[in-house]
């Protein structure tokens, strides 16, 4: 597929393996997980591997560690693309929840910065993910990398995400907890129900009593005429039919479920599950 501008994020947007064989000028570049005896790369098919060691570890009271790819990993993707003549654009988790969007300006700075753009998505996971999705199809159209730039900063802030932690444990233990920093010691019988704000940092939207009932608050948010609604969850198939079927009731567009991968489960913690809703522009 011969195509100008190629497209580059990294794996917490965990991307589904068929569409990438459908967009082969979309590249990966893996975050990575730390256990005391090995290092496993972000992906989804490595969950049930992940929930067997983490297990291991909550025994010793411990959380595995996460790592960003290094500005040498995306040198590795970089370099041969500008060698062929192509530009690219980098789509990255937040640069709020970690230093992945400064590694990829790093390896621009090595490899040309004046053929790659590096777009912060101030966002993660099903939310980076439809960034992903909006830009290989611009690039398929033959839009520019300039333009595709503009149109994810732009479009970056119609994307919502909202996320319901099992407990802020996980958050706390590997300091991703942003403002949401301020619940903790007050969360008995609470269910904390938080968002990723404007500024990409994890921040409280409200608490409730219950899952059910943060379920319901977050459906509120979600206009009826929502461009694209997405459910998602790390180890919380308990819970998502419920979930989608409560965001069913209150949108007209269809509601896709999403997995995430170990860096989500590291974080967000097993169980976490979250909406991710797309508003019309106008």
């Amino acid at each position: 597929m011969n195509v100008k501008t190629h497209i580059v994020t990294d794996s917490t947007a965990y991307v589904d393996q068929q569409w990438l064989k459908d967009y082969p000028f979309v590249h990966v570049v893996p975050l990575t997980v730390h256990f005391p005896d090995m290092v496993m790369e972000d992906r989804v098919e490595n969950n049930d591997l992940f929930m067997k060691k983490l297990k291991e570890l909550e025994k010793l009271n411990k959380i595995p560690g996460t790592s960003q790819p290094s500005p040498g990993k995306f040198v590795e993707v970089f370099a041969p693309l500008v060698e062929r003549g192509h530009e690219i654009v980098v789509i990255t988790i937040s640069s709020g929840l970690s230093g992945t969007y400064q590694s990829a300006l790093n390896a621009a700075q090595v490899v040309g910065k004046d053929k790659i753009s590096v777009v912060d998505s101030k966002t993660t996971a099903a939310a980076q993910k439809i960034l992903v999705e909006y830009a290989a199809r611009a690039s398929f159209e033959g839009v520019s990398r300039n333009e595709i730039v503009s149109f994810l900063e732009n479009k970056r802030r119609f994307i919502k995400l909202y996320l319901i932690p099992d407990n802020l444990e996980y958050l706390r233990r590997g300091g991703r907890i942003g403002k949401a920093q301020v619940l903790l010691g007050t969360l008995l019988n609470i269910k904390p129900i938080l968002h990723i704000n404007e500024e990409g940092i994890i921040d409280v939207f409200d608490k409730v009593r219950t899952r059910r009932k943060a379920f319901k608050r977050i459906a509120e948010e979600i206009p009826e005429n929502a461009v694209r609604t997405v459910v998602a969850h790390f180890e919380g198939e308990d819970y998502i039919s419920e979930f989608k079927s409560i965001v069913e009731e209150k949108v007209s567009c269809e509601v896709e479920l999403y997995e995430a991968g170990p860096v989500i489960g590291t974080h967000g913690g097993p169980g976490v599950t979250g909406v991710i809703f797309e508003i019309p522009e106008n």
